[in-house]
């Protein structure tokens, strides 16, 4: 499913010439990695020790990774030789070792697939987690799929102009697992079994971590984008804009108290109903398939929820994955 149509294609391809200047500047040392870090994490890239070398972070629609992005990644690597490459656990890719032209070469080929690295670091709407196995675990009870697709689609409409005083993450699941963590992000939304999504806002799980604040109950999953843009707009208005490391979110609940959080959240979801953001849910339908049994002898290759297919678990220790083979001489 395409999300990112040609417009924002072309709106993101015209922030390239200024992540140009940007990458120039900071290889050719006319600027500090300091200054170039304070900048380039809008694009998704952050220099690495030494200040030769730089990442590039790769964000995928609601995290998940199709035929021909996996193909178009396989031949970026082998084009480029990238030697290290990390999973994020914000269900991202990273590209490690980098040179200037190559993090540009990268970023702007790799919007052509679907592929962004825009706001995947720095101050902004960074990330949105899912339960990996959404849409084929056999033991789900719902499909959360289409509103995570949703919240995606959501996410590049706002980039342009939205304006955050720190990076901001949301989480869904429908998991007793809660691999997400969703209670514990900016924004998560909890299948509740019966029907609807618990709300949990302001929670976090670095310096001085906490809980999120429960909001809502048994929440329409069609609603679910009334309550980011009421989120995002309460952070963007009232967050530290002044104090980086007590910017996030949950220090905003520490700053107003429950409270006063709880009473600007329903002013700005009052508002946030007076726009058209209800999610008409478009599930994702699996092709008939068939496998041997003989799948079955490795624990790694699981049955899905449809019948006939199955799932293969690879989770590299620490998310971390090198490239197979010698480097292109």
């Amino acid at each position: 499913m395409t999300l990112i149509n040609r417009k924002m294609k072309d709106l993101l391809l015209q922030l390239v010439p200024k992540y140009r200047q940007l990458s120039d500047d900071f290889f050719s040392g006319r600027i500090s990695p300091i200054q170039y870090m304070g900048a380039s994490g809008s694009f998704g890239s952050y220099a690495e020790r030494g200040g030769q070398t730089a990442m590039l972070r790769l964000r995928f629609i609601a995290g998940a990774i199709s035929h021909d992005q996996l193909a178009y990644l396989a031949d970026c690597i082998e084009t480029h030789a990238i030697q290290k490459i990390h999973f994020t656990s914000g269900q991202a890719l990273q590209f490690h070792h980098l040179s200037g032209p190559e993090v540009l070469d990268i970023y702007a080929e790799a919007l052509e697939h679907d592929v962004f690295g825009t706001a995947s670091g720095g101050s902004h709407f960074s990330s949105i987690a899912a339960d990996p196995l959404r849409g084929i675990d056999p033991a789900e009870t719902f499909d959360i799929s289409p509103y995570v697709r949703a919240a995606a689609a959501y996410r590049l409409a706002v980039f342009p102009t939205l304006r955050l005083p720190r990076k901001f993450k949301i989480a869904f699941t429908a998991s007793r697992r809660n691999e997400t963590h969703a209670t514990f992000k900016d924004l998560g939304f909890v299948w509740d079994g019966n029907g609807g999504f618990d709300v949990y806002a302001a929670g976090g799980l670095g310096p001085r971590p906490q809980m999120g604040l429960c909001l809502a109950r048994h929440t329409e999953p069609s609603q679910c984008l009334y309550y980011l843009d009421a989120m995002l707009q309460l952070f963007s208005e009232h967050g530290n804009y002044e104090a980086h490391a007590r910017a996030r979110s949950r220090y905003l609940l520490l700053t107003l108290g429950e409270e006063e959080f709880r009473r600007l959240f329903t002013e700005y979801l009052e508002k946030a109903w007076e726009k058209e953001l209800d999610i008409m849910p478009e599930p994702g339908v699996a092709a008939p398939g068939a496998m041997p049994p003989v799948v079955q002898a490795d624990s790694r290759i699981q049955p899905q929820k449809q019948d006939g297919l199955y799932y293969i678990h690879y989770q590299p220790r620490g998310g971390l994955t090198k490239r197979a083979g010698p480097s292109p001489s």
